[in-house]
């Protein structure tokens, strides 16, 4: 067969880029001149080389490093070997980390796993001058260990093999708070690695698909890389794919949020022709969800669920432990979704589902349960209507950053701008994801408690025996310890609420047709940034000056900007 008759499913859209190592973190005695590995470019094996690392397990000695690559990335490694023992191939162990712990952990402990990608690989056959390329997880540092005992090998060069959607960043923020910057530049450097094959949850853990991920990415995504092929493939996918009547990922609540992101996505791209597209899906879908809610009251009650895995709506609640808080979730999840469902039948055309739609929403416009204080719960409760708006602020303002959802950031934000103001939620913002990166973050986590917080705490460094471990020492349910992804999607929703809640930008008209500019600075004394539409780059600066605030606000032809 000729390679012109191959069957070829698709082209990948990731560029590959080889990135140097920043700083060696440690190296045992066995590992010598590791230092050369931050100078080293050779991305070929050849005979002659001359200057390297020599690996050595003569003597019982142990030969290893970690190299810190300096951000958060995707991808894997390339190493380059010398010569040491001719004709003896020799074993190593190359070991990804988001943290310096998790590099050194070996699996099994504190929940360091392979889970959906190897991120350890233990057996790395290596003979001498070879160019070995490995790995397809997320990490910013990397533990190497020749296993071979009485061994000698020479490594040449290590370089992160950095895959990436090449895209330019349209949308940005800049204001007179450099931390604010720094915050934006961890979230959209999160979307970015998210931003795969597909929309994935997290760059490390687990590379799947999920639907309520999905809808918290897309807002930083649509701010500041526009209309990306990643959201569409991603719908696209979980339309073909979705078997129903099981829901996605088996969750009801992921089912409501596949409704609500088209329902947003549309808003942002104004293409009916792909909502139309995926109606078969998604009106099946609809039917199915509107189905659960009864016409008579409490509506929605636990046994509306028929699979337990069903019975879910956010992690937050879950720990909770309540079944009425898990149930006050899913009553505000399915009223967004019915109410989303309505709009997308609107432009479909369907007025039958569209009305079924309406009539189910309306039964749970009111929500008869407890909030708990759990303020993931009391934001949804609130921007659905079901709570006061200083019922909410009296909620929402308890305690600063503790019960922040990492899940639903940009929610609980715009919720405590709207009844506590923009300066307590950016004082939020600030203590929450400003700790992470503290800590070394360099992108933002898929859960995290500010209760973890500890002065001197780090993922940027060796720790000592029984020194904390923010990353292995942490977590509960699938994020218990290393297995936490520290590069999840919805950690881009900082970069969403600057670009909405601070820079003022609302969408109008599908498509971007009209956008209204609401500035709200809080006690920031000017900020500017783009936001992406399809048209291009709607460019905003705002300054404080006498009291008042003066915009200057350029719009490409075909944004109409309004009041």
């Amino acid at each position: 067969m000729s390679f012109k008759d191959l069957k070829r499913i698709g082209t990948c859209p990731l560029r590959k880029d080889y990135v140097m190592p920043v700083r060696v973190i440690w190296a045992s005695e066995g590992a010598t001149n590791t230092e050369c590995l931050l100078i080293n470019e050779q991305d070929q094996a050849y005979q002659g080389a001359d200057s390297f690392v020599t690996m050595s397990t003569k003597d019982g000695k142990k030969a290893a490093f970690v190299l810190d690559f300096g951000t958060e990335l995707a991808g894997g490694v390339r190493f380059v070997t010398n010569t040491g023992d001719w004709g003896r191939n020799v074993d190593f162990r190359i070991s990804f980390g988001e943290s310096v712990s998790e590099a050194m952990t070996p699996l099994g402990e504190k929940h360091s796993d392979n889970s959906h990608t190897p991120r350890d690989y233990t057996a790395v056959t290596n003979s001498v001058l070879s160019t070995v390329e490995i790995g397809t997880s997320a990490f910013r540092f990397v533990y190497v260990e020749m296993m071979t005992p009485d061994a000698e090998r020479e490594i040449v060069s290590l370089h992160a093999m950095f895959t990436y959607r090449d895209v330019p960043y349209v949308g940005s923020f800049s204001c007179n708070d450099e931390e604010v910057n720094k915050i934006y530049e961890a979230a959209a450097h999160t979307a970015h690695l998210c931003m795969q094959n597909y929309v994935w949850d997290g760059a490390k853990r687990d590379r799947l698909i999920w639907s309520g991920d999905l809808s918290h990415g897309m807002k930083a995504i649509r701010s500041i890389f526009g209309r990306n092929e990643a959201v569409d493939a991603t719908l696209r996918f979980q339309a073909r794919e979705g078997k129903l009547p099981y829901y996605w990922n088996f969750m009801s609540g992921d089912g409501c949020c596949y409704v609500m992101t088209l329902d947003e996505w549309y808003l942002y791209t104004g293409d009916a022709d792909l909502v139309k597209e995926l109606s078969p899906y998604w009106t099946a879908l609809l039917k199915q969800l509107a189905n659960m809610v009864g016409d008579e009251a409490p509506y929605l009650t636990k046994e509306s669920f028929v699979e337990p895995d069903n019975f879910f709506w956010d992690w937050t609640t879950s720990e909770q432990g309540s079944d009425e808080a898990t149930l006050a979730g899913l009553y505000t999840c399915f009223y967004r979704a019915l109410t989303a469902g309505k709009r997308l039948c609107d432009v479909a055309g369907l007025s039958e589902l569209s009305a079924l739609c309406e009539r189910k929403a309306g039964y749970l416009s009111e929500n008869p349960h407890q909030h708990f204080g759990v303020k993931t719960l009391v934001t949804e409760m609130y921007l659905c209507g079901h709570m006061g708006k200083e019922e909410a602020a009296k909620a929402l303002t308890v305690g600063g950053a503790k019960s922040m959802g990492a899940s639903n950031g940009y929610m609980i934000l715009r919720a405590m701008a709207e009844t506590a103001g923009m300066e307590f939620a950016l004082s939020v913002l600030r203590e929450y994801y400003g700790s992470m990166l503290k800590m070394g973050a360099t992108t933002f986590w898929e859960y995290y408690k500010i209760e973890w917080y500890k002065e001197g705490a780090t993922i940027e460094r060796k720790l000592e025996e029984g020194e904390y471990d923010i990353h292995g020492d942490n977590g509960e349910f699938c994020y218990t310890g290393h297995r936490n992804s520290l590069c999840h999607v919805w950690g881009s929703n900082p970069a969403a609420f600057l670009a909405e809640a601070v820079l003022g930008v609302q969408i109008v008209e599908p498509g971007c047709k009209k956008i209204a500019v609401k500035p709200n600075l809080g006690d920031l004394t000017w900020v500017k940034g783009a936001y992406a539409t399809p048209y291009g780059p709607v460019t905003i600066e705002h300054r404080k000056e006498n009291g008042k605030i003066k915009s200057k606000i350029k719009a490409p032809r075909g944004v109409k900007i309004v009041k």
